[in-house]
């Protein structure tokens, strides 16, 4: 077949092919099909040639005296080669289609959650939408909302993901000494993994762990949390990049909220 004329499993050539030089034309098949194993023989071996082969990526090379059991063993040589290579070549083609696949799911999910947010004056779905995507992105075990009460200066949970209703309806967690209450206090992100698990509010430990802040005129307001209980998978920058996305949506979906609110008890004076 055509196909196999262009790229042939295995290639064989004289150190002199038809007054061409076997090298160059070695150069010229690598160059056209880079996995094509190269068999080069030589009726003397110098270390000229030697180079020349090496840095062509040349497989195996033969020279006199010869016998079967050494192009045997140069044969099935350069095909092992040639299926590792192929091997390592369709993995790291696996796993950049995983990666645009993954891409692809993390655009789809701020899209539908922007789509959410422009779309309804639910706050409670809206917050709720945004700790899943969180969840979701990230493959956490727990996701969480929570805002600061300006009565109390403690933290409550606004929206949850995986905690029990009990827990978010009597949750309350002090600024002071607190990672999320550092959130509040600094305004930068905390990311943590499971070589420092933390105990929340001394209820439950984490392996891994990531906040980051809600900011609104930089006033920060609110931490957006996610949580691995018993997966060690730590999370990652990136993670923090989308998280933090995340949390844009909230604030534009809370400001939203504040404004129609507003706007309503203003309509109901008049």
């Amino acid at each position: 077949k055509a196909m196999d004329l262009l790229y042939p499993s295995l290639v064989v050539l004289g150190e002199k092919i038809g007054g061409s030089s076997g090298i160059e034309l070695a150069a010229e098949m690598i160059r056209r099909s880079p996995s094509t194993p190269i068999i080069l023989f030589i009726t003397q071996d110098t270390p000229d040639m030697l180079r020349s082969a090496m840095r062509l990526g040349i497989t195996e090379y033969l020279t006199l005296p010869l016998g079967a059991n050494d192009v045997r063993r140069a044969v099935e040589n350069s095909l092992d080669l040639a299926r590792l290579r192929r091997d390592a070549v369709l993995l790291e083609s696996r796993r950049q289609t995983a990666s645009l696949q993954r891409r692809l799911d993390e655009l789809e999910t701020l899209t539908r959650l922007g789509r959410t947010v422009t779309g309804t004056l639910d706050i409670d779905a809206v917050l709720t939408a945004v700790v899943e995507a969180a969840v979701e992105l990230t493959s956490a075990e727990e996701g969480s909302l929570l805002l600061l009460d300006r009565e109390t200066g403690e933290l409550y949970m606004r929206a949850a993901r995986n905690f029990q209703e009990e827990f978010v309806r009597t949750f309350r967690l002090p600024v002071k000494d607190t990672m999320a209450g550092s959130v509040i206090r600094s305004g930068q992100s905390i990311l943590l993994d499971e070589n420092t698990p933390q105990k929340i509010k001394t209820t439950y430990l984490v392996q891994s762990l990531l906040y980051v802040p809600l900011v609104l005129n930089g006033q920060v307001f609110g931490v957006l949390g996610v949580d691995n209980r018993q997966n060690r998978l730590p999370f990652t920058d990136h993670h923090v990049k989308l998280i933090t996305a995340l949390a844009e949506f909230a604030v534009i979906a809370l400001e939203n909220s504040r404004m129609y609110s507003e706007t309503a008890a203003e309509r109901s004076k008049l």
